[in-house]
């Protein structure tokens, strides 16, 4: 087998070659690509997107960089309604009407709504555009200007004998674009303001839930549920984390050791960590705002494969008992400590009690197996509002921590669980936080 080293020469020898020969291309075809645009300078040219199902924050990054597409190819933006994997029960209410999805929670669809165009009356069968992350990045097609050629050959065909040009712009495979969002700088020329849409939404009913009681906020989310390590009544211990590389998922081990991987920081670690600093933080950051997911769909994911394990039934009533009291029984370190406030559960109010919290954060503290929170912030965030984020890793130096926009990157400070100095963390967050203030 190759090493990693020779195959990624290997594969950036590839990309320049795929790119040389789409710039020959696009040069040979520049005359297309000029009928293009003087066929959508002498007709109506309209784009929509349709994003497939996922969580609301993978969806936001797909819907970025699809929409700067779509201005780049000189379309108008017009308005379909997002609709999520999460949220959708409008268990809470606003002026007596429900919050039917988070999009809503978050003014999305009445910001989109002021962006977009009229429908028009009259419109042509949609020309689906289907695109792939992978494809673009295989080939090196990573610069704007590129993709836009490329995407420009692809439609000429279909459009040129249309009278209006209605495009909906999709996904094709599985891929979330983070790579091309990365590439683009979290596409910045699509000119989006999400903030601006979640504070007009809540300007004249501002929320109450925040519980910020200090003079500033820290807000910790502790990922479990599908990536969690369940400690089972009989004192072993079940990795249920089956994607991104863990190679060793499902599989009873003797001690936690075994069972954990690199990327995963146990409750107990964050107490520590966390009561430690705070000790230096009190008079600025009480409480400290915990937010988890809890063990619920651990325990959901570990039952539903409980027959690749060799439990009798016994066993299997005591996991099932196990898991009603098991969110108490980790989490009450923090629950039984008045320097801390804990949310645990998935529910549409917890979701956007946490979603407000990260919005009105100065300092977020998150661990290696979160992944919402870069994608939420790095949509919502610019360089002046942008929290200082504390992530927490084991041992191994997390290569992706954030999600494009090289500037928000430096408001991320990477802490060693096994090995840090709280004072000198203390007196950064403190640095930070009277810098913010300046700002303000």
């Amino acid at each position: 087998m190759l090493g990693i080293g020779v195959r990624k020469t290997v594969k950036k020898a590839r990309q320049l070659i795929y790119r040389l020969s789409y710039n020959t291309l696009f040069f040979f075809r520049r005359g297309r690509i000029k009928k293009f645009d003087e066929l959508l300078d002498g007709r109506e040219a309209y784009f929509t997107i349709d994003l497939h199902k996922a969580g609301f924050t993978d969806q936001l990054i797909q819907f970025i960089v699809f929409y700067s597409f779509g201005k780049s190819l000189g379309c108008q933006y017009y308005f379909t309604e997002l609709d999520s994997n999460r949220s959708k029960a409008g268990h809470e209410t606003r002026d007596n009407a429900p919050y039917r999805t988070i999009y809503d929670f978050l003014g999305c669809h009445s910001y989109l709504k002021e962006l977009s165009v009229e429908k028009p009356s009259s419109i042509s069968k949609p020309i689906t555009l289907d695109l792939d992350d992978s494809f673009f990045n295989e080939r090196g097609l990573v610069q704007k200007e590129l993709l836009t050629k490329y995407l420009k050959l692809k439609l000429y065909p279909l459009i040129k004998k249309q009278d209006n040009i209605h495009i909906k712009i999709g996904l094709k495979g599985h891929s979330s674009f983070f790579g091309t969002y990365n590439m683009l700088e979290g596409c910045q020329d699509a000119k989006l303001d999400f903030r601006y849409g979640f504070e007009s939404n809540h300007k004249q009913t501002p929320r109450t839930s925040s519980y910020k009681q200090s003079a500033h906020s820290m807000v910790v989310h502790i990922r479990q549920g599908d990536t969690a390590i369940v400690r089972t009544p009989w004192n072993t211990f079940v990795n249920v984390w089956s994607g991104f590389g863990i190679d060793h998922s499902k599989i009873e081990r003797d001690t936690l050791e075994e069972a954990r991987t690199y990327r995963h920081i146990v409750v107990d670690e964050y107490h520590a960590f966390l009561s430690a600093l705070g000790k230096h933080l009190r008079d600025q950051f009480f409480p400290i705002q915990i937010f988890s997911d809890g063990y619920k769909r651990a325990f959901r994911d570990l039952l539903g494969s409980s027959e690749s394990f060799s439990w009798a039934h016994e066993e299997i009533d005591k996991l099932k008992t196990s898991a009603e009291t098991y969110d108490q029984k980790e989490f009450g370190i923090f629950d039984n400590d008045e320097a801390f406030r804990l949310t645990i559960g998935e529910g549409d109010k917890k979701l956007y009690d946490f979603v407000y919290a990260l919005l009105h954060a100065d300092v977020v503290v998150m661990g290696t197996q979160q992944r919402m929170v870069p994608k939420f912030l790095s949509v919502y965030c610019t360089p002046e509002n942008m929290p200082l984020v504390i992530v927490l890793y084991n041992k191994f130096v997390p290569s992706r921590f954030g999600l494009g926009r090289s500037k928000l990157l430096k408001n991320y400070l990477l802490v060693d669980i096994n090995d840090y100095d709280i004072p000198a963390i203390a007196s950064q967050v403190k640095e930070f936080v009277l810098s913010r203030k300046k700002k303000d």
